[in-house]
């Protein structure tokens, strides 16, 4: 069994307003660019699950770390700490008893 990655779709940049053609910016009304902000659901063995506010363009590993970090029992070999998370993605990370 492998960790569970649910996607949803994310909004079209071309439909964003402020948005910088996709480079992962936006502008915000003082004409300040700022990085583009993704929301995640990550949950299961992970010390305070919920959706958390990252940069797009974030890592697996920056997520977990928003969420406490892992549970003693979580089951880390099924983890990809390196993917890259989109928009309104769940993260859910697998217990070794869910792994057996």
């Amino acid at each position: 069994m492998m960790m569970a990655v649910l996607q949803s779709p994310g909004k079209n940049k071309a439909e964003s307003d402020g948005s910088d053609a996709g480079n992962g910016t936006e502008i915000n009304s003082a004409g300040e660019t700022q990085p583009e902000m993704i929301y995640v659901d990550v949950c299961g063995a992970v010390a305070n699950p919920g959706v958390f506010q990252l940069a797009a363009g974030s890592r697996v590993f920056q997520a977990i770390e928003a969420a406490g970090g892992y549970l003693p029992e979580a089951a880390l070999t099924c983890v990809n700490r390196a993917g890259v998370l989109t928009d309104g993605q769940q993260l859910y990370i697998l217990t070794q008893e869910e792994m057996e």
